[in-house]
């Protein structure tokens, strides 16, 4: 038996050349299995050139429509042959599946299926959005901790914070898990919280994140922190975004929806919280690989995002990584063309530096971490919320990292919250 395979955006086109015989069968769940990454929704299964199927092909087909249901999605079989149909027919099952003749009518039927992007706001780029309504409770950022100490890496003993889990829902910043401050103060690096869930990067010369979710918060393990922003308060609005193109929608282009679009800059003070989970159409990020701290010897007078430092202290990917991955992120942004003026200057410089692979963006900064799962995709229908709790606590995790603006997506679900003011976390 031949299978091939190609991926259409949200479409997996699966077509056997052969007789789906008890091997066949295996064969055709390998490559299934093997093909369908979280950004597929829809299987079509093109018979056409498989004239023979038995008990184990129709378990398959089975099997494959259970699984892309529970995802939420759907199975069309095209092209049935009379011995296929015949099989079908017989067990009783060719009412329980979808059959079109012929593959444009399968292709038609599967774009069909997607409705959730319908009476949206669409841009010229194939950028497509639909803006949910959601609280009217303000929103601040909780600063602990000073970027300045990070930049200089200037980090002391009494600069390491201990933060509850609970006061950090959603935040993001350079942290540690450890017995004690001064042994997290040495491993500092990258981190996320969401949901309950903090995953960090050590900077222990491997590079590979870790992470923890305690099921009850007593505060008796504490997340320390060199440098946190935490979002205190609500979502007031969310998106459900598609992109047309193959090269997804990038992370700053949705921000300047965000700051710009008609419909959603009116609540707009020029600063916004993002959290996001979607479809990667490729991850491009940087980390900090050492802990910004005195004894790691940074030149007297510069920053660790200064040119002649920038690689002995971060670690930069260009290249697009994750594709068809899920991405639960967390970020802030600040519209530098807006009136930041209810922000005094200090505030402001809490949170803001240029990062020097993102140069050429000039009229925002971003600051965005996000955690790569697979195995769980995200459901449409469902919240922001219950969806990000879902794929933490039942995805494979794969990789944490601090994103590029550049990352991009297929499609997702962001909740935006719009910062009316800053102020500081104090120590729990």
């Amino acid at each position: 038996m031949e299978i091939s395979f190609h991926k259409d955006d949200y479409i997996l086109l699966v077509s056997p050349t052969g007789r789906i015989d008890g091997y066949g069968a295996q064969e055709l769940r390998r490559v299934i299995l093997d093909a369908t990454n979280d950004a597929i929704k829809v299987l079509i299964l093109d018979l056409s050139l498989a004239p023979y199927m038995s008990s184990a092909g129709i378990r398959i087909l089975l099997e494959s429509k259970k699984f892309f249901e529970k995802r939420k999605g759907l199975l069309i079989l095209s092209g049935v042959g009379p011995f296929p149909e015949e099989v079908l027919r017989m067990t009783g099952l060719f009412k329980v599946f979808i059959i079109t003749p012929t593959l444009d009518e399968a292709y038609l039927k599967a774009r069909e299926y997607s409705t959730t992007y319908n009476n949206t706001e669409k841009s010229e780029d194939g950028f497509s959005f639909t803006i949910h309504e959601g609280t009217n409770e303000p929103a601040e950022l909780a600063v602990t901790g000073s970027l300045g100490n990070v930049l200089h890496a200037s980090i002391k003993k009494d600069d390491v914070h201990a933060v509850r889990f609970r006061d950090c829902d959603y935040s993001l910043g350079l942290g540690a898990l450890a017995e004690n401050s001064e042994n997290a103060r040495t491993i500092l690096g990258e981190m996320i919280t969401l949901h309950g869930s903090m995953v960090y990067v050590p900077t222990d010369g491997h590079f590979i994140p870790d992470f923890f979710t305690p099921l009850d918060d007593t505060g008796s393990i504490k997340i320390y922190t060199g440098f946190n922003i935490a979002l205190q308060g609500s979502y007031q609005k969310y998106i459900s975004f598609i992109s047309d193109n193959a090269e997804g929608v990038s992370l700053s282009r949705i921000y300047d929806t965000i700051f710009h679009q008609e419909s959603l800059k009116e609540n707009s003070k020029g600063i916004a919280a993002l959290a996001l989970i979607g479809i990667t159409a490729g991850v491009r990020s940087s980390g900090i690989i050492q802990s910004p701290i005195p004894e790691n010897n940074l030149p007297p007078g510069t920053t660790i995002m200064d040119p002649d430092n920038f690689s002995t202290w971060n670690a930069l990917i260009n290249d697009p990584l994750f594709s068809g991955n899920t991405l639960v992120s967390f970020g802030i942004g600040i519209d530098l063309t807006h009136d930041l003026s209810s922000f005094d200057e200090s505030s402001l410089s809490s949170l803001y530096y240029i990062h020097p692979a993102n140069r050429g963006v000039q009229t925002m900064y971003l600051h965005n971490h996000g955690v790569i799962f697979r195995g769980v995709p995200y459901n449409e229908q469902d919240t922001l919320n219950n969806n990000i709790k879902r794929v933490v606590k039942k995805g494979e995790f794969v990789d944490m990292r601090h994103l590029l603006d550049d990352t991009r997506f297929i499609r997702g679900i962001c909740g935006i919250a719009y910062i009316s003011g800053i102020s500081n976390l104090a120590e729990q």
